[in-house]
């Protein structure tokens, strides 16, 4: 091969890989959003029932009472990303998954001081932290795309409970960080090229530590507002 065919060729490759990485650039993109919806958690009122009978027949002779769950709760999050291109993105981000309670309102008779008072219990579930995330798309023409993710959720998470009667209330915390995985899908509307808006279903497995908070289930559906720059 003569050196005026090798430069050619040299040059040649050289332009080629500069298109190749033009091009990537050019599909690449950095991108912000904020995420609000409802969540809600694979909790059983049943087994709060039963610690609150437990709880209560520790003290006294448990009489009765009635108990509300509330397993759904407002989530939100914000989150940054890089789209390699239209198919492939990575993000991060921040996110609260909100509070579900639960409440009982009893009544028992303490041992050696009849006759029966009334007393409550009150249980709340809080789990927050950082996620990191994959997110394959599939576009569907300029404006539509469908999505899914799967990422790690580092959460934080806090179980309080207050247990008390008329006249005062003890309350105790427990917490726990754990590393739990979730994934989803969803379908994103695109205005022009920097704004977009996205419908999410994602799901959080086992969220919460086991041995100190207890874990469960976590779905969430969710509107998110993104911003591409």
């Amino acid at each position: 091969m003569t050196l005026h065919r090798t430069i050619r060729l040299a040059l040649g490759l050289s332009l080629a890989m500069a298109l190749s990485t033009a091009a990537t650039a050019q599909e690449a993109n950095w991108y912000v959003g904020i995420q609000g919806g409802q969540s809600k958690a694979d909790l059983d009122q049943d087994e709060f029932d039963a610690l609150t009978v437990d709880v209560f027949s520790q003290f006294g002779n448990f009489v009765g009472g009635d108990s509300s769950l509330d397993d759904g709760d407002t989530t939100w999050s914000i989150f940054g990303g890089f789209r390699v291109n239209q198919y492939i993105a990575f993000e991060a981000g921040y996110l609260d998954l909100g509070s579900p309670s639960y409440r009982a309102d009893v009544s028992f008779e303490p041992f050696g001081v009849p006759p029966a008072i009334d007393a409550f219990m009150d249980i709340e579930f809080n789990a927050t932290g950082f996620t990191t995330a994959f997110i394959g798309s599939l576009p569907l023409g300029e404006m539509f795309d469908l999505h899914g993710r799967l990422g790690i959720f580092f959460s934080e998470t806090e179980l309080k409970l207050r247990v008390g009667d008329d006249q005062g209330s003890e309350g105790d915390k427990l917490s726990g960080d754990d590393t739990d995985i979730f994934y989803g899908a969803g379908a994103a509307m695109h205005f022009g090229p920097s704004w977009s808006v996205s419908l999410d279903y994602q799901l959080y497995k086992d969220v919460g530590n086991e041995d100190e908070t207890g874990e469960t289930d976590v779905d969430s559906v969710t509107l998110a507002a993104i911003y591409r720059f």
